[in-house]
């Protein structure tokens, strides 16, 4: 006989939280863009520290502008947890930043990881492959 685990209904993005285990955890926030998801993860997750993943660089889809508008806004509403100690910020591509997460973050292992970057398939694609392998046991 098997046993079927029970899985909770996820209404929100904000209720990946309550997946994870009690206490500390460390999450990746791949496309942090504004960095509203980035605080509101923050704040209802008082033992999380969160590596946010965003070039701010401009595209067709988001021009010059508009990128450096995105890098104030984030920095504005970020920046109590970066004083806080609690968030830090890499500016770079999300393939590169999962290449180099292991060096950049000191081993961090990530409980989970939330991929809101380019939406276009190949890019999905790409993002999928490159943290997959980077989540903890057990991860979301």
């Amino acid at each position: 006989m098997y046993e079927v685990a029970k899985v909770k209904k996820i209404e929100t993005r904000y209720d990946i939280l309550d997946l994870l285990p009690p206490g500390p955890v460390v999450g990746v926030e791949v496309g942090t863009d504004t960095g509203i998801n980035a605080r509101e993860l923050l704040l209802q997750r008082p033992s999380l520290f969160l590596w946010t993943v965003d070039p701010f660089e401009a595209t067709k889809a988001f021009p010059e502008k508009g990128r450096k508008e995105a890098q104030r806004c984030y920095e504005e509403r970020v920046g109590e947890f970066v004083r806080a100690g609690r968030t830090r910020h890499l500016k770079m591509t999300s393939v590169e930043a999962a290449e180099r997460f292991g060096e950049l973050t000191g081993g961090a292992v990530p409980d989970f990881i939330y991929i809101d970057a380019n939406h276009e398939e190949d890019w999905v694609r790409d993002d999928l492959e490159s943290w997959f392998p980077l989540l903890g046991t057990g991860g979301v």
